[in-house]
């Protein structure tokens, strides 16, 4: 099931279309800082997701120059996958997880693929608050930012 969902969100990150929507789509405007290439690849994952009876329980977007963090409880009563999409004007993106415990922060797992799409699965041990950490290593000629989503779903 993941490396179905990991080949669908491959596409969309590619810049396949969903929905009326190009996920390679920019606006009328010529400097690459419109919302409309991110706002398409999310809506393509959100459908994904959705479609494999998934629940969505964080969705965000942002812009980002380095590096992004975010924070969640996550439970125990879970497996989480967790998909940080890069819009055209990142070239690389990075998705690391930390786990706090008595006030420091673990890592649990990371992603560090090439290309504009990261993918991760946390199964919590125990209840705990989780750090999620969206980095661009690496962007595309003449950028030094670009929009990322960060889409956490469960069963």
């Amino acid at each position: 099931m993941r490396a179905c969902l990991r080949v669908v969100m491959l596409s969309l990150a590619a810049g396949v279309g969903v929905a009326g929507l190009p996920a390679g789509a920019q606006a009328q405007r010529n400097d690459g800082t419109s919302m409309i290439d991110i706002l398409g690849k999310t809506f393509g994952a959100d459908t994904i997701i959705e479609n494999q009876n998934k629940e969505i329980v964080r969705m965000e977007m942002d812009i980002v120059s380095d590096s992004k963090e975010s924070f969640r409880v996550l439970t125990d009563r879970w497996t989480y996958g967790i998909v940080a999409l890069g819009d055209s004007r990142i070239a690389q993106i990075h998705l690391s997880i930390y786990r706090e415990l008595d006030g420091n922060w673990s890592l649990v797992t990371e992603s560090t693929n090439d290309g504009t799409l990261a993918l991760v699965t946390v199964t919590p041990q125990s209840t705990a608050r989780y750090r999620f950490v969206v980095s661009v290593p690496r962007f595309n000629e003449s950028y030094t930012a670009g929009h990322y989503s960060l889409i956490i779903y469960h069963n």
